[in-house]
C-alpha cells in the first residue's frame, strides 16, 4: 500500500520454477554441443592416429594421439548418454 491507501501496482511474479527449468534445458543444449565436439575431435585424432600407426616411422605421437582420440571418442559418447546436470548443481 502506499502512503494514500491505494495498492501498489502488481510488479511481474517471476517464477523461479520456470527460470530453473530455463536454465537445466540450456545446460542440457551446451553439454549435448560439447558432446558432438568431443566426438568430432576424438574422430579426427582416431583416424590421424591410426595413419600414424600404419605408416612405417610409427612413434609415441602416433599411439598418444590415437590414445587421445578414444578417449574423446568415450567422453562424447558418454556426454551423449546423459546430457543432464547434476540436480545438485546450481551454479548459473
Amino acid at each position: 500500500m502506499t502512503e494514500h491507501g491505494s495498492p501498489q501496482p502488481s510488479e511481474p511474479t517471476h517464477e523461479p520454477a520456470a527460470e530453473e527449468i530455463e536454465r537445466r534445458a540450456r545446460q542440457v543444449r551446451n553439454n549435448k554441443r560439447q558432446s558432438w565436439i568431443y566426438l568430432a575431435v576424438g574422430a579426427v585424432l582416431v583416424v590421424l592416429g591410426v595413419m600414424g600407426v600404419m605408416a612405417d616411422d610409427r612413434g609415441i605421437l602416433d599411439w598418444l594421439m590415437l590414445g587421445l582420440g578414444v578417449l574423446n571418442l568415450v567422453i562424447g559418447g558418454m556426454g551423449l548418454r546423459r546430457p543432464e546436470p547434476p540436480l545438485s548443481d546450481s551454479t548459473g
